[in-house]
């Protein structure tokens, strides 16, 4: 269990290393938990379907913010609904490693994830150069694509592995928390059971070392000013002093 962002930081490069791969790794911040690596979505009974939740926030959707998207960009339509807490079948993830370390350090027992999107992506049979990832317009035959549609259809269409892919950025917090996605497919498990994939580490943080570390954070530039880069993460960092 680790102690200090030394130590995390250390493993990181220890674990990217025996990779051998040149795509560069994706992190996720999160509490300890029987359900780790599934979506929000399919963890519970909602008591309604996904597509009577996702056409319910895009019709009252336009009317609480200033965030105007196109009825027809279904893909950034279920970036919004993941960036404001609703339930779908997306993940965050952070193509950094400090910023997704930040949000653990939010939760009770915090554990960190790293992961190889490619090497994901690869088990879905979309095989792309390092750091080249499955666009979410354009290409109808993209697997990203066809996983978030599926949010729109009942799960029509979708392919049987989640998916690794860079979003569109809707939302300055997207950029400054460096975000990135992955998409479920029709298989609904936690990621890191998923047969072949090989490139995924799990941190343990010790819940006595949180506020070392938040201070180490702090002193590299992140903190809830920097991850949201508006009044709310102004007003946050104004309460959790370090």
């Amino acid at each position: 269990m680790h102690q200090s962002l030394q130590s995390i930081l250390s493993e990181a490069k220890e674990i990217y290393r025996s990779w051998g791969t040149e795509q560069q790794p994706w992190f996720r911040g999160e509490p300890e938990s029987k359900t780790p690596l599934v979506p929000k979505l399919f963890r519970k009974d909602w008591g309604r379907t996904e597509f009577q939740i996702v056409q319910e926030f895009r019709y009252m959707g336009p009317t609480y913010g200033s965030i105007h998207i196109p009825r027809e960009n279904t893909n950034e339509w279920l970036f919004l609904m993941q960036h404001t807490g609703a339930p779908t079948r997306l993940l965050d993830w952070s193509a950094g490693l400090l910023p997704a370390l930040f949000f653990a350090l939010q939760e009770v027992s915090p554990i960190l994830w790293m992961m190889d999107p490619n090497q994901l992506n690869k088990l879905a049979g979309w095989e792309l150069p390092p750091n080249t990832l499955p666009i979410t317009w354009a290409n109808q035959d993209s697997p990203a694509l066809r996983n978030i549609e599926a949010a729109f259809r009942n799960g029509d269409g979708a392919v049987k592995y989640p998916i690794g892919f860079i979003p569109t950025y809707i939302h300055p917090r997207m950029a400054a928390q460096r975000s990135r996605f992955t998409v479920h497919g029709s298989m609904q498990i936690s990621i890191d059971t998923i047969d072949g994939l090989e490139h995924i580490h799990r941190f343990s943080i010790s819940p006595q070392a949180k506020s070392e570390i938040l201070t180490d954070l702090n002193l590299c530039g992140v903190s809830f000013s920097s991850l949201f880069p508006d009044y709310d993460g102004l007003g946050k960092e104004m309460s959790h002093p370090i």
